[in-house]
């Protein structure tokens, strides 16, 4: 298996990049076809999140506060989860970009995405990356052909290209990056002040 040997091309963003481009508001881009969601479809405020696979702050962020956001916002319906995998510039991280969406082709998105940042630095310094996914994708249940196949057929590769133009034209620099009921948030926020940002959008939606 042959995953992408030319990661991250013409995308050298830096972690400590600028974040938000200031002008650029969420409603102007179509979020709807990119992502994947965790939670009712119909939850009164809908959570997108941008990630690299490859970004150690996403990684704290999925490790220190995603676990207890998915029980107290998610599984208890107050919020829908959109999670956008792109490739910001992290080494590695287009390479494991692919291998989150063709796990999702056999239904496991959520299981890869919980199971890459669980122990990033251990696919990152492989020195066998394509075993290191093979590895995980067997962990997981998929079917290890199907996957491999996916991906040296580059088969995501238009739904990545969507999410990497989507993060573009929100002008996003730096991850994980959510828009809460659309309005910015950048870094990994602990699990008080995330939940406060969802408290104020239900006040906000309620009309309180």
């Amino acid at each position: 298996m042959g995953i992408l040997r030319r990661a991250g091309r013409g995308l050298g963003f830096a972690a400590l990049g600028l974040g938000f481009a200031a002008t650029t508001a969420a409603a102007q881009v179509d979020l709807s076809e990119v992502g994947h969601l965790l939670g009712d479809p119909d939850a009164p405020v809908t959570v997108v999140e941008f990630s690299d696979f490859a970004c150690s702050a996403c990684a704290e962020f999925a490790g220190d506060s995603f676990g207890e956001l998915r029980v107290r916002l998610i599984e208890s319906g107050r919020v829908v989860w959109r999670q956008v995998p792109f490739a910001l510039g992290f080494r590695r991280g287009e390479e494991a970009t692919y291998a989150g969406e063709c796990a999702a082709d056999q239904g496991a998105f959520w299981p890869m995405h919980d199971a890459l940042f669980a122990d990033p630095e251990r696919w990152k310094r492989a020195r066998d990356l394509d075993g290191a996914f093979i590895e995980i994708a067997r962990a997981i249940g998929l079917e290890v052909d199907r996957f491999t196949e996916c991906i040296d057929d580059r088969e995501p590769e238009g739904r990545i290209d969507a999410a990497n133009r989507a993060a573009r034209d929100l002008g996003i620099r730096a991850t994980p990056a959510f828009y809460i009921a659309g309005r910015p948030a950048l870094g990994a926020l602990s699990v008080e002040h995330f939940v406060a940002l969802v408290e104020a959008a239900e006040t906000e939606r309620g009309g309180g």
